[in-house]
């Protein structure tokens, strides 16, 4: 491969396997971990898998494959992505390479060419936003200015910017470049946002390993937020397993709380309690039981009651990706009786404060199962549901702007959460 640098062979090998689909992306990467050119390597690999129609665009166009002699077509790629939207090109020419030199020659040809594409695929579609991943910073082994700094020696940019707005926030985050990370706007002490490109490098760090640091979807912190959770407080935590909800509730609480997770699936409370131990959460009694089950009850009062249960996951829109069916009314409608029945049972138990939530985006499993559990249960007098985080601009549907709602237009993962507050009656 003439003499071409180490890093640039390591892509054409990464993504030789990546083609031939031998692996996935993160297990190939593995074998560069430790490496001083990890990043490096990474970087020149997601060039050219974000960019790959362009490129290859721009090698036909330029004629570069009949153009340059002996070159593999993995490395044509690679050096065309670096010169086009890489920061190291220009340190490659003082290598001693025919490659490289004949590339060079053929530069203005190159660039001429990318932007002509790129105006034509500007015409014919329009830009998607960039994808972000969230991480949550695990309190109960860490602090959020440590990990501001381990990010920062391990090569990544804090985007320091004033962020008065979510609409400000939103557009920041959309454009974060591969190596760029900043603080959430509505959870700046739990949540890091980064470009999701970079997730497998933030799986290579230590302390990723030793559950410091989590991927965790800003959604899911939402209904712990309306918990208005407060040190001691006991909390029931239904269909909790496997547990990335409960956990965030230790660490909000520093431990300094008592929850009880029920499940009915064994193999879910099993993987919960490695979960929670991973994590150093100690407060957390996992039992396998059956939220409905007749015999079930709970030992005393409750302050708040999550109910998450299950549904249709239709705002997971990553589940979609591959032409799973979005919508089917028959499934959703059954999923929606099951969720009542489990609203009413947590309106019988009489805690203070009931948080519903679901990553559904279906109103048949959201406000619609709001609106039958308070015509069914007996119950329901004693509760009024309540608008709580008042500045989050998306609200439920059905008139019930109490509830709030979120999807990928404010770069979340759908999901719908209502609160419901105990009724003090006065004689």
């Amino acid at each position: 491969m003439d003499e071409i640098p180490t890093e640039y062979r390591c892509a054409v090998k990464a993504l030789s396997e990546l083609r031939k689909r031998k692996q996935s992306l993160r297990s190939i990467m593995r074998q560069f971990h430790g490496g001083r050119k990890f990043k490096t390597i990474y970087v020149l690999i997601d060039k050219v898998v974000k960019n790959v129609a362009v490129i290859k665009k721009v090698i036909e166009h330029t004629q570069l494959k009949q153009e340059i002699n002996d070159c593999n077509d993995l490395l044509l790629e690679v050096l065309v992505a670096e010169l086009l939207f890489g920061q190291k090109f220009e340190a490659l020419k003082s290598i001693n390479s025919d490659i490289i030199k004949q590339i060079l020659e053929h530069e203005s040809k190159i660039k001429q060419n990318y932007e002509r594409i790129k105006k034509t695929k500007a015409k014919s579609s329009k830009k998607d936003a960039t994808v972000v991943k969230y991480v949550r910073v695990n309190l109960l082994k860490t602090t959020m200015d440590r990990v501001v700094k381990l990010l920062t020696e391990s090569g990544f940019s804090f985007v320091s910017a004033q962020i008065d707005t979510l609409e400000q926030f939103i557009e920041t985050a959309s454009k974060l470049q591969l190596e760029d990370f900043l603080k959430d706007f509505n959870f700046p002490n739990e949540l890091i946002v980064i470009n999701a490109k970079a997730t497998i490098v933030i799986t290579a760090l230590d302390e990723y390993k030793a559950g410091e640091i989590i991927f965790q979807d800003k959604a899911s912190l939402f209904p712990i937020e309306m918990m208005r959770l407060k040190p001691n407080m006991k909390v029931l935590d239904v269909c909790g397993a496997p547990g990335t909800k409960t956990a965030v509730m230790a660490s909000r609480c520093l431990n300094n709380i008592k929850i009880t997770t029920i499940d009915k699936d064994q193999k879910r409370c099993d993987e919960m309690k490695k979960l929670m131990k991973s994590l150093n959460v100690t407060c957390v009694d996992i039992k396998c039981q059956d939220f409905l089950d007749s015999s079930f009850k709970v030992e005393e009062n409750v302050d708040v009651i999550l109910l998450d249960p299950s549904c249709s996951g239709s705002g997971m829109f990553d589940r979609h990706e591959y032409g799973e069916k979005k919508f089917d009314k028959g499934r959703c409608l059954k999923l929606a009786s099951f969720q009542t029945k489990m609203l009413c049972k947590a309106m019988s138990l009489k805690p203070k404060r009931i948080v519903y939530s679901t990553c559904s985006v279906n109103t048949i499993e959201n406000e619609l199962v709001i609106k039958s559990a308070f015509k069914e249960s007996p119950d329901s007098s004693n509760y009024k549901l309540i608008k709580d985080i008042p500045s989050w601009p998306k609200r439920g549907a059905q008139e019930l702007v109490q509830c709030i709602r979120s999807d990928s237009e404010f770069l979340t993962k759908g999901f719908f959460a209502a609160v419901m507050k105990r009724v003090e009656k006065t004689n």
